[in-house]
């Protein structure tokens, strides 16, 4: 773990595509470093997260991106979230902390087959 924050691995559409150290945390959001994998689905998320900026996400939460981190020390636990933007390496990460660490991904906002 680097420098004590919570390591997780990034899952989306099912498949792993990197990992995120969490720098920043409260009740509604996280921000944290992004860490690709060489993959093509990486490289598509990043590509699909750039088409939008945050505030069409804002205006149409139905864009953004659904993610599920799981903690790299126990994989059991998990946060679901939605991707909504990447800038200076950091994923900014909204989510509802009442819902997130169900076993099921019940997101807060309507979002599309993104």
């Amino acid at each position: 773990m680097e420098n004590g924050l919570r390591e997780y691995s990034c899952f989306w559409n099912g498949k792993q595509i990197g990992t995120v150290s969490v720098v920043e945390r409260d009740m509604w959001y996280i921000g944290a470093r992004w860490l690709p994998l060489s993959e093509d689905a990486a490289e598509t998320f990043e590509k699909m997260l750039a088409s939008n900026t945050p505030q069409e996400i804002l205006e149409d939460p139905g864009k953004a991106m659904k993610l599920e981190l799981r903690r790299l020390t126990n994989p059991d636990k998990r946060i679901y979230c939605l991707a909504f933007s990447l800038a200076d390496g950091i994923l900014n990460l909204p989510f509802h902390p009442f819902i997130s660490t169900r076993k099921e991904p019940p997101y807060a906002y309507p979002v599309s087959a993104r």
